[in-house]
């Protein structure tokens, strides 16, 4: 399961932001006119594994700039997808 933010909580508030809750499918798994689909643009995603606690998470983002600039990372204005396991 993914979540993907759709908006920049820096320029939108708090109780505006949208967040999708998505499943991975193949293009003909849904034929239901209720459920919206949509590709993800391909191409190049920096992944970052971390526990999912509210310090973590916290620490993660108070970081998120240092961790770009020392990986050289080019940041794009595509929403930041998450991915949930089971355990």
């Amino acid at each position: 399961m993914l979540g993907i933010a759709l908006d920049n909580p820096q320029h939108v508030p708090a109780e505006k932001c949208r967040y999708d809750v998505c499943l991975i499918t193949n293009e003909n798994h849904f034929k239901n006119n209720n459920i919206n689909q949509r590709r993800l643009r391909s191409g190049s995603y920096a992944v970052f594994k971390i526990s999912h606690t509210e310090i973590a998470i916290n620490e993660f983002y108070q970081k998120i700039g240092t961790i770009i600039s020392d990986n050289q990372l080019k940041v794009t204005e595509r929403p930041i997808i998450e991915r949930y396991q089971k355990n």
